[in-house]
């Protein structure tokens, strides 16, 4: 066996199994999956956005082709709208979602489980509960999807992906693709139909799975561990790698234990839904976990584990201690940097909208600039909403949150010609992602965007002084004024 880190052995195996195409939007936990899978020349790629990118990997497996799409967590939130239509009308080639969670947000705004998400989706979802087994689990999986004709989620987690662990080659899976075409059609004639051949493969993955685990044999108390939390237990238990659905036999085959507590990270996913299969099927075991305050919510480590068994042992709820890590502030030279001294000045009689990214980065002193930020790509469209109260707002983004989604916002802020002021550092780079190039360092000048969707006061400046009079002008100003700061990052070691 071979030691690896986690994304390593992602990639490896997805090698391995012989995909054909590979596309996603970088973010952490998992953008080294990727960027892996390009170094080693494989057809892979950045795409936009986390919507195109599962759009063309649908494409590319109903074509044949098998396809992968890598992601972060709440880039799963972009691949709703296509998935709701695809898992009703199937698709052809393996088609896996691999998507890196963030338990206790290290690196994310939110710490949101895909597991939840997926199952709304209504696909099945696996994650390794061990470095060793992942590549056998993505062999599982890719027969899965041809199987079964639906996309396959397969979760890991930052403590996956950035620690190292002994693995095994993945063995090949034999390609079952079909050849007719004009299948995949979603339309209101045939939901119903399609909907319930949906349920019915579901419950075929759930008896599938059956047979990829054992209980130990019935005592007092059984522990669950759910995907990569079972690395983090020293004492024997029940590794749960399959969790939606969950294996069709699973609340019968525990039912002989009185207690049974569930590990997992971040929402009680797993202790709800067999919660409620022990109480439908009328047995007595009794479910632990986060709902009965036995689990920390988020991250769980050893020592998180160790104390979770412990008060579940003991029956009394667990002592939580809230924890608020430092911020991180700009590097040095950072364009941000420019623009938080020149908004200072106007701090006191202007609303703020900050975006993922480095702007991110203002909310810490000596900033503290920022009067909201939320998601990817949000700060136009939410400053806009700010500015319907009747004062001036400005929302600061990067290139590529504005190519990402923040251009729907801009563009009704540009037509409805909003009372804001939009502030674009275009770098060039997804800067906090590793400098993935985007789409205006091949060409696109964000300018003539701009001035396409309809604004009408747009200009482009190299320098701070200029920065300083284009602001303080549009801000003495009402309407909409769009300014795009071309300024490299200090740390992009590809400039």
């Amino acid at each position: 066996m071979t030691s690896l880190r986690g994304d390593e052995i992602v990639a490896r195996a997805i090698e391995e199994l012989e995909f054909d195409f590979i596309t996603g939007h970088p973010g952490s936990p998992v953008t080294g999956v990727a960027e892996i899978l390009m170094e080693r020349g494989l057809n892979a790629e950045w795409a936009v956005n986390e919507l195109s990118a599962i759009e063309t990997a649908l494409g590319a497996s109903f074509s044949g082709l098998r396809s992968a799409v890598i992601l972060k967590h709440v880039g799963m939130n972009h691949v709703v709208d296509p998935i709701m239509c695809a898992n009703l009308t199937g698709i052809n080639a393996a088609l896996l979602i691999i998507v890196g969670d963030d338990p206790g947000a290290t690196r994310s705004q939110n710490e949101q489980d895909s597991r939840v998400l997926a199952s709304f989706m209504e696909l099945p979802v696996i994650e390794p509960s061990s470095h060793e087994s992942a590549p056998e689990l993505l062999r599982r999986a890719t027969w899965l999807s041809e199987e079964l004709r639906l996309p396959v989620v397969f979760r890991v987690t930052a403590d996956f992906c950035y620690s190292t662990g002994e693995c095994r080659r993945a063995e090949k899976v034999e390609r079952r693709v079909l050849e007719e075409r004009r299948r995949w059609i979603s339309t209101m004639e045939n939901v119903e139909r399609n909907h319930r051949r949906l349920h019915e493969k579901l419950r075929e993955a759930s008896r599938i799975f059956d047979d990829w685990y054992e209980v130990p044999e019935a005592q007092n108390e059984l522990i669950i561990a759910s995907g990569f939390v079972a690395s983090k237990l020293r004492e024997p238990s029940l590794a749960l790698e399959t969790v939606h659905p969950l294996p069709s036999s699973l609340a019968e085959r525990i039912k002989e234990f009185e207690r049974v507590l569930v590990l997992e990270e971040v929402e009680p996913f797993v202790e709800r839904v067999l919660r409620a299969e022990i109480h439908l099927k009328g047995y007595s075991t009794r479910i632990f976990g986060k709902d009965t305050q036995n689990v920390k919510i988020g991250r769980l480590k050893e020592e998180d584990v160790r104390k979770a068994i412990e008060s579940f042992r003991k029956g009394e709820p667990l002592e939580i201690s809230e924890e608020m890590r430092k911020p991180s502030g700009l590097c040095e030279g950072c364009p941000y940097a420019d623009i938080s001294e020149i908004l200072r000045n106007f701090r006191e009689r202007i609303f703020i909208a900050g975006d993922s990214g480095c702007s991110v980065r203002l909310r810490a002193p000596p900033h503290e600039l920022l009067d909201a930020k939320l998601n990817m790509g949000s700060s136009a469209a939410i400053a806009r909403g700010f500015s319907l109260k009747g004062e001036k707002a400005v929302a600061i983004m990067g290139d590529s949150a504005f190519f990402h989604s923040g251009i729907y916002g801009v563009v009704d802020s540009a037509l409805s010609n909003s009372n804001i002021l939009l502030i674009i550092v275009d770098n060039e780079a997804a800067a906090m992602s590793g400098f993935q190039k985007t789409p205006n360092a091949r060409g696109l000048s964000i300018e003539r965007i701009l001035e396409s969707i309809g604004a009408k006061r747009v200009q482009g400046v190299h320098d701070k002084d200029e920065l300083q009079r284009v602001i303080t002008r549009a801000l003495e100003e009402d309407g909409f004024h769009a300014v795009v700061y071309h300024r490299r990052c200090p740390e992009d070691k590809y400039k």
